[in-house]
């Protein structure tokens, strides 16, 4: 893996760009709050006349999100694109060819909040797993109540949807556990599972359509997890940035803020295919860095 260049700042590296892809969670806010330096490096990127587009694993709606960004400050005429795992999901529950494949009755893993996800679909939700076709899993679920229900439908043969690849994501100070965790177990077990979302192509593949750009190498790539934001990037071949003051950071963080660069080639050979990683690292997205 050839080492990545450190960036303090966006503004030096951004000329070869016409746009940049920014994960949500972890990268423009913590789930409490924008993160500093998001306002001022959307407003710059506007300034020099770059895209801006959101890609999010949030098992929800864009509209949904969208309403969360303003009121976290970030109103929708600061980017260009807004695109979720959860509207990419909804599309397909909306797609007779994917009802032909799961059915219209589904068992659903997570909180009721996220029940947003069927409105507007002919999907029925049901609370008996024999009565479902499928399962969607929307947020986490852990213990051995986990465990029976994966087992009841292993038996049954039921598909699981996950509106969410994330398996951890940091809230504030403290990580919590996601659904990507709940389908990669199903998986485990031999389930059949359908993903929605990152590091799959085709949420890349809506960005850049909307984005109207076709060319990748004009397109970087910015965010916080190896698994699935960067993943995904190398996958469609796009440039792209990891930020490491993120779900990695204790892993690859030392005391003194200083990055461990074999912490980080480790990682990147544990989870990246052909020892693939990142072209840029930076701590937090910030314009012009310190």
């Amino acid at each position: 893996m050839k080492t990545p260049k450190y960036i303090s700042g966006l503004a030096p590296i951004i000329k070869p760009y016409k746009a940049c892809i920014f994960d949500l969670w972890g990268v423009v806010h913590n789930g409490q709050q924008l993160f500093d330096g998001i306002l001022q490096t959307f407003t710059a990127l506007k300034k020099s006349d770059r895209k801006i587009a959101i890609l999010s694993n949030a098992p929800r709606q864009t509209f949904v999100v969208r309403e969360q960004l303003k009121a976290f400050g970030l109103m929708e005429q600061a980017y260009d694109v807004l695109y979720t795992s959860g509207q990419h999901c909804h599309e397909a529950l909306n797609d007779s060819a994917w009802r032909e494949i799961l059915g219209e009755t589904c068992f659903h893993i997570g909180p009721p909040r996220n029940e947003s996800l069927l409105a507007g679909t002919p999907i029925h939700q049901t609370d008996d797993l024999r009565d479902a076709s499928f399962v969607l899993v929307s947020g986490p679920l852990e213990g051995p109540a986990l465990t029976v229900l994966l087992e009841n439908a292993l038996a049954l043969g039921l598909p699981m949807v996950c509106a969410n690849p994330d398996k951890t994501v940091i809230v504030g100070d403290e990580r919590q556990s996601c659904s990507g965790a709940v389908t990669q177990a199903y998986e485990a077990m031999g389930g059949t599972v359908h993903w929605f979302g990152k590091p799959y192509e085709a949420v890349y593949q809506h960005c850049m359509k909307a984005l109207g750009i076709d060319d990748p190498s004009q397109i970087l790539m910015i965010g916080d997890s190896l698994e699935t934001d960067i993943q995904g990037a190398v996958r469609s071949n796009l440039v792209s940035c990891l930020i490491i003051d993120g779900i990695h950071g204790e892993a690859i963080m030392r005391v003194n803020d200083d990055v461990d660069h074999d912490a980080l080639a480790r990682l990147c050979q544990q989870i990246l295919p052909n020892h693939t990683g990142p072209d840029f690292i930076m701590k937090q997205v910030a314009w012009e860095g310190a």
